[in-house]
């Protein structure tokens, strides 16, 4: 928060104690949101930006069925090749990201995970073990709310069916539905 951090001043936090709170992943990406020749101004608002940004690029590919691949984005890799220039890469990682949700293109979303796996070292998580903040009881509420929408919606019965998604909407849930049927995901 602006001030230098020791423990003299009792500011001082291990990562073993970040860990406590926050995922590894996330206290990466927090780093790498700053140029390593710039002094870095930790906070926790920094670790809960982080958390959120990875929260919109694990959600991007929820119900993508990705495909291994060794290809990297060359405009991403050009910007850590250029003095290890991290948030120009996260940048265009972001803009990769909205592409993948306009569009969820198969191809787009495997190279993007590929990249941010192989040159960040992050979104090595599947999205289900990245959301398993969700406890086993919520997902249950969603699921068996999904349940009633989709027999609401069976039986024509619409105002029922916007009623559910109007309240898990409330509860920070998307619903989206799919060909291959009704898929959620956390709001970020």
């Amino acid at each position: 928060n602006g001030m230098k951090m020791s423990k003299s001043l009792g500011n001082f936090l291990s990562v073993n104690e970040l860990l406590k709170n926050f995922n590894g992943e996330v206290i990466r990406l927090a780093f790498l949101m700053s140029h390593y020749r710039s002094p870095m101004n930790f906070s926790f608002e920094g670790l809960n930006q982080a958390k959120s940004i990875l929260d919109k690029w694990y959600n991007s590919i929820i119900g993508i069925e990705l495909f291994k691949t060794e290809d990297v984005f060359e405009d991403v890799f050009d910007a850590i090749a250029d003095d290890l220039n991290t948030p120009k890469a996260l940048s265009i990682l972001c803009t990769k990201v909205d592409e993948i949700n306009k569009t969820k293109n198969v191809d787009v979303a495997s190279i993007f995970v590929n990249t941010c796996r192989e040159l960040l070292g992050i979104m090595h998580l599947s999205t289900s073990d990245w959301f398993c903040c969700v406890s086993n009881e919520k997902r249950e509420w969603i699921e068996k709310k999904i349940k009633a929408r989709n027999t609401a919606k069976e039986e024509c019965n619409f105002a029922i069916a916007d009623a559910i998604r109007e309240e898990l909407l409330t509860h920070k849930i998307i619903l989206d539905d799919t060909k291959d049927g009704t898929i959620w995901k956390i709001k970020t």
